[in-house]
């Protein structure tokens, strides 16, 4: 609250609010943030109560019998159930939120002493799996705040890698290449489009929120990391991955290649479906062009599989954190700009660590670095400054035209 007080007390000062606003919205926004410690408190007394009850039944678990297990397990599912619904009824936002939780956790632990009282054969995976069919529909009709939205997509995350270790170890090394990329790029590509859809937002609106900032953590996440891989001999890795599986190199290449290629021709397909429909075309094509910025990070390792190259490594992190910086410049995503200067002050630091190691020659480097970054924020900032003159051009004659 004391950084939304200092900015509509700077609105209302250089005269962009009233008086009368400033009160309004001040109101609004502490009436907005209502509840969140007592929430977060509440989250955190049934996760000790819920832990409590775990550890006292595990001290006491080989004295019980099975038909007491399941019976008590069943009636502590039903009782949560019932709360939600109760709860709900009386529009009691932040206890229905906690129950749901409360359930969605007594489901997963009661579908591992069914497995484990019947010797039901199966791993974690299918456990997993089984439980996130379960409990995702409950959980979107009856969660409204990101007390609930939160955890969900953190499990959801959570258990990806573990069912695809279950389901997916046996395949060959090329194809768990194969679907380890598509989860990389496709998850988080098809969570940014869910967020965007008007129907979710529409009926969850802070559900669609989360999951379309996850999905810009992970892509993000995905195009970072994807700049460490000059670090290795792509080409290298991949004969090997392809002699592994029995493939050829040149079938093994475009196996890799084909997830970022398919992610591009996708959002290419969405621009031309979607760009003239959206609200705002300015936001809309930057927030494309981020994703495709990801995609591409991913993409040129595999498409140029030279030797290991750290220069490389520098230049294309350097490069994907100055489009992420943009595009926090032209979609006020104040925050992605900070983080963006930092990492590449740091990552500059590290090249010049990498190149020459010596105190004098890395601050020569350094002074170097920072006027060469100096003279490229100029420029972008002309260029900036030439688009939006073109722009302003073309309203200005279509105005008069009309």
């Amino acid at each position: 609250m004391f950084g939304v007080h200092r900015k509509i007390k700077a609105w209302e000062q250089v005269g962009l609010i009233s008086a009368d606003q400033a009160v309004s919205i001040t109101a609004f926004e502490r009436d907005r943030q209502k509840g969140r410690f007592a929430g977060g408190l509440m989250g955190l007394s049934l996760f000790a109560i819920l832990v409590g009850v775990l550890m006292v039944i595990g001290a006491n678990w080989n004295d019980i019998p099975d038909a007491a297990k399941l019976v008590v397990h069943a009636v502590l599912n039903i009782g949560a159930a019932v709360a939600v619904w109760r709860f709900h009824a009386r529009g009691m936002d932040v206890w229905r939120e906690g129950a749901v939780l409360v359930l969605a956790g007594l489901t997963l632990t009661f579908m591992a002493l069914v497995g484990q009282i019947y010797h039901l054969n199966g791993g974690a995976g299918g456990l997993l799996a089984l439980w996130l069919i379960v409990i995702s529909p409950f959980m979107v009709i009856y969660g409204r705040t990101m007390l609930t939205a939160i955890p969900w997509v953190l499990a959801f995350l959570g258990c990806i890698p573990v069912i695809m270790d279950q389901y997916l170890h046996d395949l060959p090394d090329i194809w768990m290449l194969f679907y380890s990329l598509a989860v990389a790029v496709w998850l988080p590509l098809a969570m940014c489009a869910d967020g965007f859809t008007r129907m979710f937002r529409a009926f969850r609106p802070i559900w669609a929120f989360v999951v379309m900032r996850a999905g810009f953590i992970l892509l993000t996440f995905t195009g970072m990391m994807a700049t460490m891989l000059w670090y290795v001999d792509r080409a290298k890795e991949l004969g090997t991955i392809a002699r592994d599986s029995g493939m050829e190199y040149g079938t093994a290449y475009l196996v890799a290649v084909a997830v970022p290629l398919i992610a591009l021709a996708g959002m290419a397909v969405h621009y031309a479906l979607y760009n003239s429909r959206v609200e705002d075309r300015a936001f809309y094509r930057a927030t494309l062009g981020y994703c495709g910025l990801c995609v591409v990070s991913v993409l040129l390792p595999f498409l140029i599989p030279s030797p290991d190259s750290s220069f490389m490594a520098g230049l294309t992190f350097i490069a994907f954190w100055i489009g992420a910086g943009w595009y926090g410049h032209l979609t006020g995503a104040m925050r992605l700009v900070t983080l963006s200067v930092t990492l590449i002050g740091i990552r500059i630091y590290v090249i010049f660590l990498e190149a020459f190691a010596g105190l004098m020659t890395t601050g020569f480097g350094l002074i170097i670095a920072g006027v060469a970054m100096l003279g490229m924020i100029w420029g972008l900032r002309r260029a900036n400054r030439y688009v939006r003159s073109l722009s302003n051009t073309q309203s200005h004659s279509s105005g008069g035209q009309s």
